[in-house]
């Protein structure tokens, strides 16, 4: 084929320009629930944590997201809080005494978790909250569920966080200063974390650190150097390039 003639970096780019001619629904509802994750599968599975969108838009972007996971289209800017959920593995999560309704959304004062894309027209009166918990607690349970089995999964799991310009500033409800720029320490916790969650599995940590940093286009190519992480610890990349060329390069570099 003419495409296995091409640099490396042209193919990312000739793959990039090629899925984003296909339509992607970014919506909460959109094409995630229900699905059936193959844990069999060998490829690379890719996995938000927060702190924002940003990670689940460049994956759909790179046509590199195959379900939907816990904290997809969520606000987790609390690093604290994030490490307690998953310490205490989602307990009161699915709970409805847990989960109110602020700014006409919902969300989960006990691990700092806002759900702004949950419903588009947002919640107005508390008399809709019933509808709503219904749907979420399906929703959530099912992502609960996926996350949970990770362990189960054969190729590499790669976990991406991403820092968020807006988390120390309204109109957010919960604010953390650290996640405007995640620290070598913050990474390692979570790092760590995950460790004892998924004890055996095959992982590594991603993290973009693209607050104030250049921004592309969509079908902008990085350079070669801009597609390489700034810095790396065990089982953490560290990278400053807000693009999905990144995520196309690891998906690469780890397929079987």
């Amino acid at each position: 084929m003419i495409i296995s003639h091409l640099s490396r970096q042209s193919r990312y780019f000739l793959i990039f320009v090629l899925v984003a001619l296909i339509h992607v629904n970014s919506s909460e509802g959109g094409k995630e629930d229900p699905v059936i994750l193959d844990y069999n599968c060998t490829d690379p599975l890719f996995v938000p944590l927060g702190s924002w969108c940003g990670p689940n838009f460049k994956l759909e972007k790179a046509r590199l997201r195959k379900c939907a996971f816990p904290f997809d289209w969520t606000l987790s800017v609390n690093e604290d809080k994030l490490v307690d959920l998953l310490e205490r593995d989602f307990d009161h999560f699915l709970e409805q005494e847990y989960i109110s309704i602020v700014a006409n959304h919902l969300v989960i004062a006990e691990y700092g978790m806002e759900f702004p894309h949950f419903s588009d027209e947002g919640i107005n009166h508390r008399s809709e909250f019933e509808s709503f918990y219904t749907r979420f607690s399906s929703v959530y349970k099912r992502r609960i569920n996926r996350f949970r089995r990770l362990n189960e999964y054969r190729g590499k799991v790669v976990f991406i966080r991403e820092a968020f310009d807006k988390a120390s500033i309204s109109p957010y409800i919960f604010k953390d200063s650290r996640t405007l720029n995640i620290s070598d320490s913050s990474a390692i916790r979570l790092r760590n974390t995950l460790e004892d969650y998924f004890p055996g599995l095959d992982f590594i940590l991603v993290i973009f650190n693209t607050v104030g940093k250049k921004t592309y286009t969509d079908n902008q190519r990085p350079s070669d150097d801009e597609l390489m992480p700034i810095k790396e610890l065990e089982n953490i990349l560290f990278y400053e390039t807000d693009s999905p060329f990144v995520l196309l390069c690891l998906a690469e570099q780890f397929s079987n």
